[in-house]
């Protein structure tokens, strides 16, 4: 299955691009409250990069906090507080980044290199969810086991220069940098404010990303507003129009709906929450209501494997033949159909394991290892297990 994300949204505001030349209609004048308003099903568990351990927490907060890439809606990645690729050694060992000496803190301490030291080394020693990333780096387990606060593979150079060894070449490195855990954190705010109670605030809340938290009810709602001087935004004056974000906690859906279609909030979805199926249904069905539902991939594929370890699927060419019999026997559409609210929560991945829209989809209906074919399959079955004694007991 791949999964997707249902979102609805009323449009808040437009950019026109005219590249003809010829004058275009008269934008339409802002509303005074410039708020973007949406629910979340559930409140974030952990405000602390290196403690962030779910895809829901990460896409709120990846507003608030940055390192040296991100990603793009394709999953491509983009240079950050990075100044470009990195420069690798001969060895692939040793990676060297250069870093934006105009960014800063949201409280205006500007970023330096050893705040990615600082950073790297504090979520490797706290170990969350995600602090493994960290292995590749030289010296990780040593701070993983406590024996060292320091990764050995780490050093600021200087100011905008950060040099990161490798334990062992690492294709995926890079890639790696741009998650959550490599986002960096204020040591001066944390020194002061305290490990534990640095990321409980909203005053001490403090990132690298464009915008800020400026209130908190635990359990009920959270609100950001831009960071002024953020180094990201656009010099030409025509963005920073938003003034407020306001995120409410709210795990019923069918309220969610009702207020989104009550004006209350601007959208709906965010923060991985679909759809109830009745909405599900009226949105992608109503021609009027259609327009304001966006189905966005989230790059996860969900699947069920063979054991080809053990078992009657076992071996690589032994087991093929009934491992193709059984996949050709579910009709995924059904499933689909059954599972997947209107194809707002998720879809059948025929083309590949890898979502649409990113590098290495194959095609709609292009993998020819999930085409569904009843007779076929009955037909494959019976020539590989004909007394059905390799699926006896098989459950």
């Amino acid at each position: 299955m791949r999964i997707r994300a249902g979102l609805l949204a009323f449009v808040l505001a437009t950019i026109a691009c005219n590249p003809t030349g010829n004058p275009g209609p008269s934008p339409e004048p802002l509303a005074d409250d410039q708020t973007l308003s949406f629910p979340i099903a559930q409140d974030v568990a952990d405000f602390d990069p290196a403690m962030i351990s779910t895809a829901a927490d990460v896409d709120i907060l990846r507003n608030v906090f940055s390192g040296l890439y991100k990603f793009d809606a394709r999953l491509r990645e983009l240079p950050d507080l990075a100044l470009g690729q990195p420069t690798v050694s001969a060895d692939g060992l040793t990676y060297t980044f250069r870093i934006r000496s105009d960014a800063h803190f949201s409280n205006g301490d500007t970023v330096a290199a050893d705040d990615f030291v600082y950073s790297w080394n504090r979520a490797a020693a706290r170990q969350g969810d995600y602090a493994g990333l960290f292995d590749v780096i030289a010296g990780y387990p040593a701070v993983a086991n406590g024996s060292s606060a320091q990764m050995s593979g780490l050093a600021a150079v200087d100011a905008t220069t950060l040099t990161v060894k490798l334990g062992k070449r690492s294709g995926y490195f890079l890639p790696l940098v741009g998650l959550w855990p490599f986002w960096i954190v204020d040591r001066k705010v944390i020194a002061s404010a305290g490990e534990d109670a640095w990321s409980t605030k909203p005053e001490t809340l403090i990132g690298s990303g464009p915008f800020r938290m400026s209130a908190r009810s635990q359990g009920q709602s959270m609100d950001f507003v831009p960071v002024s001087g953020w180094y990201g935004a656009q010099k030409d004056g025509k963005s920073g129009t938003l003034t407020r974000v306001h995120v409410e906690v709210q795990a019923d859906t069918g309220t969610a709906i009702a207020n989104y279609e009550s004006g209350v909030f601007s959208l709906i979805g965010y923060g991985r929450q679909a759809l109830p199926p009745a909405a599900a249904t009226r949105y992608t069905t109503d021609a009027k209501l259609k327009g304001q539902l966006a189905l966005v991939p989230l790059g996860l594929t969900i699947w069920v494997g063979f054991n080809i370890g053990r078992g009657p699927f076992a071996g690589i060419d032994a087991g093929r033949a009934g491992r193709h019999a059984f996949s050709a026997a579910i009709d995924r559409k059904a499933l689909v159909d059954a599972l997947c609210n209107e194809k707002t929560t998720c879809d059948a991945a025929v083309g590949g394991l890898v979502s649409k829209g990113l590098i290495g989809y194959l095609g709609d209906g292009q993998d020819p290892n999930v085409k569904f074919n009843a007779e076929k399959a009955k037909a494959e079955y019976q020539a590989w297990d004909p007394t059905g004694a390799k699926v006896k007991g098989l459950n």
